[in-house]
Formats: structure tokens, C-alpha cells, sequence
């Protein structure tokens, strides 16, 4: 990207915005999302201003850490399609991986867990809705296994699915891509891969 020169802090702060508007339009955000991203990013330019690329990593994740869920996608965003900057990338990454995905407590309820994650993954609400109840419907069948929860037990189970459900092939691969997500992210706790 070809760098602008303006003199005023409030042309770059325009300059930024005005980028922001057109990656989210082209990522197809709800205009709702687009609204609460640009006034995140908007509010992040004008207690850190100056070049973005350039304000400390410390700064950035003190702003942050105010509201983890609600600034962070907005701001990781910002840095992977309009201000790349490799040090800050991997430092929102990291905080990502814990703020957005934190660990299962023992005495969370996985299905809860799963939908908060995909919730703020921007996954629509009718892939959130069948892979929780997808995911739901496994763990009630699991207990016939005793509470097994490898990974290995989502082969028996789809077999189940083919043989006593009956189902299609391809309503079995919709299960399977739910559960092996689910697993990945909460039962393996494999959350430093981004969810595409």
C-alpha cells in the first residue's frame, strides 16, 4: 500500500477509517458488526494515535485488555488487512487465543464453551445453532461409552449415525466437521490455530 502524506492527525485518523469501511464491506459484515468494528477502531486511532504499525506492543494490548471480546477482533482485523505489522499480528494472536477461547473450567458447560467461541468467531447463527446441537447430541450419546471422549469415538459415532439414524452421507460429514471443530477447540484446547 502506497503510503499517504497528510500534515493533520485528523487526516491519517480519516485515512485508516476510510480503508477499514472498505475491507469490512468487502468481508461481508453485518452492518451492525461494521458500525461496532469502525467505532472500535476509531476509538483505538484516537487514544493511540500517530502510525499505527509504530505504537508500542504494551499500549496496544492495554487497549485490549479494557474489553477483550469486543476490541480485539476489530483491532487484529485493522492490522491483518490494512496496517501488517508482524510483531503486533502475533502479540493479538496470542492474546486471542486466551481472551477469546479461554479455557474450559472443569465446570463449564462445553456446548456454552463451543458456542461462545463460534459466536465470536462471526460464525452465522444457523451454523452456531446446528453444530451445538450436533455437538449436543454427541455428548448425550457418549455416556453409552462411558464418557469417553477421544477423538476416536467420532468414527463410532458416525457409524451410529449411518446405521440407527440412517443418515446421509452428507448430513454425517456436516456432523463430523462440528465435532472435529469442537474437539479441536474444546476438548484438546487447540486454540492457536485461527478458525477460517
Amino acid at each position: 500500500m502506497k503510503m499517504q502524506t497528510f500534515r493533520k492527525p485528523h487526516q491519517w485518523l480519516n485515512f485508516w477509517l476510510e480503508k477499514y469501511v472498505e475491507v469490512l464491506s468487502g468481508l461481508k459484515y453485518s452492518g451492525e458488526q461494521r458500525k461496532l468494528f469502525w467505532a472500535t477502531l476509531k476509538t483505538f486511532l484516537e487514544t493511540l494515535p500517530g502510525n499505527p504499525r509504530n505504537i508500542p506492543l504494551e499500549s496496544v494490548r492495554s487497549f485490549i485488555e479494557n474489553d477483550p471480546s469486543e476490541r480485539l477482533p476489530p483491532i487484529l482485523l485493522f492490522y491483518l488487512h490494512i496496517a501488517p505489522s508482524k510483531p503486533h499480528i502475533e502479540m493479538l494472536k496470542k492474546i486471542e487465543s486466551v481472551a477469546v477461547n479461554p479455557p474450559l473450567a472443569s465446570n463449564e458447560d462445553p456446548v456454552q464453551q463451543f458456542r461462545t467461541i463460534l459466536l465470536n468467531r462471526q460464525f452465522s447463527q444457523r451454523t452456531v445453532k446446528n453444530y451445538c446441537t450436533i455437538v449436543a447430541a454427541y455428548l448425550k450419546w457418549l455416556p453409552a461409552s462411558r464418557g469417553d471422549t477421544s477423538i476416536d469415538k467420532i468414527e463410532q459415532y458416525r457409524l451410529y449415525l449411518a446405521k440407527e439414524k440412517r443418515l446421509a452421507p452428507r448430513t454425517i460429514a456436516l456432523h463430523t466437521a462440528a465435532l472435529k471443530l469442537f474437539y479441536q477447540r474444546i476438548i484438546d484446547g487447540g486454540f492457536s490455530d485461527p478458525l477460517t
